[in-house]
């Protein structure tokens, strides 16, 4: 089930704090979330600085977008405790329009469980 969750994407001394959209169908093997370049350019990942590129399937046909690896920390505000802190690979996308998180299955218990009811607005 998709739902919003509020996060905290660090890149060295820059911060997003925002809504991300968890369990939105974007799946990888590896714990990867997709930003949008407007978050990109706060966080001084765009243009891109990296030549690292990854290859994405949609339903539109594939795209080939900066892919940063183990690059930022992610962390989910929970409203009743702290959740740990994960490494990820961002993926910058000029064709999305908020955080898209996607964390593999081995990762994804250390974050804790999220009740989607606690984030709906």
């Amino acid at each position: 089930m998709v739902c919003r969750v509020k996060a905290r994407l660090k890149v060295k001394d820059r911060v997003f704090e925002g809504g991300a959209l968890l369990n939105s169908g974007f799946e990888a093997d590896t714990p990867d979330i997709i930003v949008p370049v407007h978050i990109a350019r706060d966080l001084k990942l765009w243009p891109p600085s990296t030549e690292a590129v990854v290859t994405l399937e949609t339903g539109g046909g594939e795209v080939t977008l900066p892919y940063y690896t183990s690059h930022a920390t992610l962390e989910l505000i929970l409203p009743d405790r702290r959740s740990k802190i994960v490494n990820v690979n961002i993926i910058v996308s000029p064709y999305v329009d908020e955080v898209i998180l996607k964390l593999s299955k081995p990762r994804l218990p250390r974050l804790g469980r999220v009740s989607h009811t606690a984030f709906e607005h």
